[in-house]
């Protein structure tokens, strides 16, 4: 007897394969090297150092969000903790 999966089965599996997927996938820095001509094009010129806010990073525990508005605060404060 072979059984048949029925639809609402099958989009939740697609659905947790997407986010596994998603959540796999990260940001990643790359780096490139200076040609000579764009070395030989940047000398006598000033460097400046651009210093930018760090994202907010929401550290999200089931125990935290069990708090609501207060929980996100704890949450967002932890992230902040966790990033510095």
């Amino acid at each position: 007897m072979a059984t048949e999966s029925n639809p609402t089965q099958r989009t939740s599996i697609a659905l947790v394969a997407g986010l596994a997927l998603l959540a796999s996938t990260g940001a990643t820095a790359r780096t490139t090297a200076l040609t000579d001509a764009a070395r030989d094009a940047l000398k006598g010129q000033a460097v400046v150092l651009a210093a930018h806010k760090l994202p907010t990073f929401v550290a999200h525990t089931a125990g935290k969000a069990a708090f609501a508005v207060l929980g996100a605060a704890a949450m967002l404060s932890e992230g902040e903790r966790i990033v510095a």
